[in-house]
């Protein structure tokens, strides 16, 4: 998060306001544009179990067809 200047607000935001695309069902995707920055997509890797894990913050993401 740090690497990419994503604050901890913006992931809340991301996690609760974005949209998902489900890798499994244990892992997907949390991805938005968030206003005020120039490297949109951002996304978030999580995998789920008894909480969710945040694996990685991403920028520049692109949403690709399956």
């Amino acid at each position: 998060m740090l690497e990419r200047q994503v604050s901890q607000a913006e992931l809340i935001d991301l996690i609760e306001t974005g949209d998902i695309k489900y890798r499994s069902e244990t892992h997907w995707w949390f991805y938005k544009d968030l206003p005020g920055r120039g490297d949109n997509l951002v996304c978030a890797a999580v995998q789920k179990g008894q909480a969710l894990i945040v694996k990685t913050v991403m920028i520049n993401w692109r949403l690709e067809d399956e």
